[in-house]
């Protein structure tokens, strides 16, 4: 694997041999986080606009994905291994100035369909929601802010602004993954894409969005697990995890959902279950597993667990683009913290107990 750096921009380019399709993936650290002072919903809608206004190029690419999540923005892309040099172009111009407004209309209905897409299901509010409870004041919640006023409130000027304080060069990590990769033609092409080369600039903290206090009714008698622990996910946090599900289905609750919400400095993830009136048993259930999660046994089959999932990751250049463009764990890695809540009346309570991960 080879870093370049292309006037600002870190370019991750790996050699996967024998590869028929080659990935690209863009990390753009801005989110929904970082809308302020902007009408919440900006960030999102940015996003959907630089997917719109990227260069059409020769036919055959498939479409390039995006998501907004709390701190950063991914796009991702797959193509055949003869595109690379296209797809590398197509991604970088996502980071170029571009006039947006032609497709500010569409978009902003695209988002608000996204959002009642996402309203319909209250199980996909619940992760940030428990997340921002665990800790609060991180901005974990900043996806769950917008809402129809404030998108339709978002004005082309709103756009305007973020796009260029947040989509520069030094703001960003590309990923290319393919077969005998044309390394001096793909960075040409990908600076020549990714606009101008603005002076670096520091840009603050993300501003932390309110915890979502309320959830839907719908979910009442949920019992809900939330790991709060460093970024990058370690063997004794996968083995906790494990042993969550674990002790849940030994007593006959299978997982209704789980999913991880990542923070700048802390990732939760969370697991739920239906429960009903059973909700204390369950949760007096899950605080006391405590020992087991971390025996020698749940860590050594965590592990294997993890080398096994990130040897299918592998196995794809999509895949490997993502994990290239992951940071890298700190060192100095936090003691996880594991909280039982249960959801009635459409809020959030916490269990006495909490666990700390040894």
């Amino acid at each position: 694997m080879s870093v370049h750096n292309v006037n600002g921009l870190n370019v991750h380019l790996l050699d996967l041999p024998g590869a028929h399709t080659v990935g690209g993936v863009l990390v753009v650290r801005t989110g929904s986080a970082h809308d302020t002072p902007h009408p919440p919903g900006t960030a999102h809608l940015v996003e959907h606009l630089k997917i719109a206004s990227i260069p059409a190029g020769s036919g055959g690419l498939p479409p390039v994905r995006g998501v907004t999540d709390n701190l950063v923005t991914r796009f991702s892309a797959v193509g055949l291994s003869e595109q690379a040099i296209e797809l590398g172009a197509r991604l970088a111009a996502i980071l170029d100035d571009v006039a947006m407004d032609e497709h500010l209309s569409s978009e902003r209905q695209a988002v608000l369909v996204e959002m009642r897409q996402a309203s319909a299901n209250p199980l996909l509010r619940l992760g940030p929601t428990v997340a921002a409870a665990a800790r609060p004041w991180r901005g974990l919640a900043a996806t769950l802010q917008a809402d129809v006023d404030s998108v339709n409130r978002i004005t082309a000027r709103d756009v305007a602004v973020l796009a260029e304080r947040r989509y520069r060069r030094d703001q960003a990590d590309l990923a290319i993954v393919g077969s005998r990769l044309p390394v001096d033609a793909l960075l040409n092409a990908v600076d020549q894409s990714a606009g101008p080369v603005r002076p670096q600039a520091g840009f603050p903290h993300p501003i932390a969005a309110d915890p979502v206090p309320d959830l839907a009714d719908a979910l009442d008698g949920l019992v809900v697990a939330s790991l709060a622990r460093a970024c990058q996910e370690s063997d004794h946090d996968h083995a906790m995890v494990g042993a969550l599900r674990t002790a849940a289905a030994e007593i006959g609750f299978p997982l209704t959902g789980q999913s991880t919400v990542d923070g700048l400095d802390v990732a939760v993830d969370v697991l739920c279950w239906r429960a009903g009136t059973n909700a204390d048993g369950l949760a007096k259930v899950l605080m006391s597993r405590g020992d087991e999660m971390l025996s020698t046994t749940a860590i050594r089959r965590a592990s294997l667990e993890r080398r096994q999932s990130a040897g299918y990751q592998a196995q794809t250049p999509l895949g490997t683009a993502a994990a290239l463009v992951t940071p890298d764990e700190s060192s100095d890695r936090p003691r996880a913290e594991l909280a039982i809540w249960r959801v009635d009346k459409g809020r959030l309570h916490r269990c006495r107990e909490t666990l700390l991960a040894r």
